[in-house]
């Protein structure tokens, strides 16, 4: 919904919306360092159609969005394609925590939100402080009802071992360290179930390079290297052995991890989300995990 890595026309990103909709979604994870705000005010028309009160709400802080210093509309320079007055900038503190939600909440046009997630605070300058600050800075908002569940999103699995053992976290959402390439997470996993922290998997298709058979693309937002490409099909080779295709592979082995209580998907058509919906509930031979298991390590983490 933030013009990931190119532009998405309005009515496009609406259809994608209505399409969720119409499959049965309430669920929509949000955040203001999608397309700059633009993700969110998206959202925001959305809802305010079908009714916010029927949809669960979830959103970032951490990257706050301020205005340039010149006042100048220029292009993006992160993976987004848009073009804006507003930039980010790190801050966990409590006024700007304060300011990242309030700003939020005009953009979805709501006065409350289900779940805000820490957006990343092991690629912020202070990871430990941040981490602290942050929640820190969200636990009166929580005490006020503004705020629902208190999480951290994530793509460490160190970060996400942090999270997890602080109880004012009720959900950690980890992005691309639970997939059929990269299962680092997986001990996390197990130790946030057990302490009765909800999961939330994201980025399943790695970004991109597992959403086809056809092995493409970017992987961990970049262009996947000639490694990993290798791996992903040989991945799919297997699945087809077992009549199934590389993409429902990748959805269902992250929905079945220990403590999954979700799996949030990116789509960018109608057709996207009736895809990923149908391959959630596709039939799938028990006997793939265990024949995926016996493939070459992982390649880890995108760098």
């Amino acid at each position: 919904m933030g013009n990931l890595f190119r532009v998405m026309p309005d009515a496009q990103a609406r259809a994608v919306l209505d399409a969720a909709w119409e499959c049965g979604i309430r669920s929509f994870d949000t955040a203001p360092h999608y397309g700059l705000g633009l993700a969110e005010q998206r959202l925001g028309a959305f809802l305010g159609t079908v009714g916010r009160e029927r949809a669960r709400v979830s959103t970032k802080v951490g990257r706050l969005l301020v205005p340039r210093p010149d006042g100048r509309a220029v292009p993006d320079t992160d993976i987004f394609a848009v073009t804006s007055t507003l930039t980010r900038r790190w801050d966990f503190s409590d006024a700007g925590v304060r300011a990242s939600v309030e700003q939020s909440l005009e953009r979805l046009g709501t006065d409350r939100l289900d779940a805000v997630y820490l957006h990343d605070p092991d690629e912020s300058p202070d990871p430990p402080g941040a981490l602290h600050s942050g929640l820190s800075a969200l636990a009166p908002l929580h005490a006020a009802g503004t705020v629902g569940v208190l999480g951290v999103g994530t793509k460490s699995v160190a970060q996400m071992a942090a999270a997890a053992a602080d109880d004012r976290v009720g959900e950690v959402m980890v992005a691309g360290r639970y997939t059929v390439l990269d299962r680092s997470a997986r001990g996390e996993l197990v130790r946030c179930s057990r302490a009765g922290v909800r999961v939330a998997v994201a980025s399943v298709y790695a970004s991109g390079l597992l959403a086809s058979d056809e092995v493409a693309g970017t992987y961990g937002y970049r262009t996947a290297g000639p490694d990993v490409v290798r791996r992903a099909r040989r991945v799919a080779e297997v699945c087809h052995r077992y009549g199934t295709d590389l993409p429902t592979a990748a959805l269902r082995f992250a929905a079945q991890g220990p403590g999954v209580a979700s799996v949030v998907l990116g789509a960018r058509s109608p057709e996207q989300v009736r895809q990923s919906v149908a391959r959630a509930t596709a039939p799938i031979d028990p006997a793939l995990w265990a024949a995926l298991e016996e493939l070459e390590p992982d390649p880890g983490p995108a760098r």
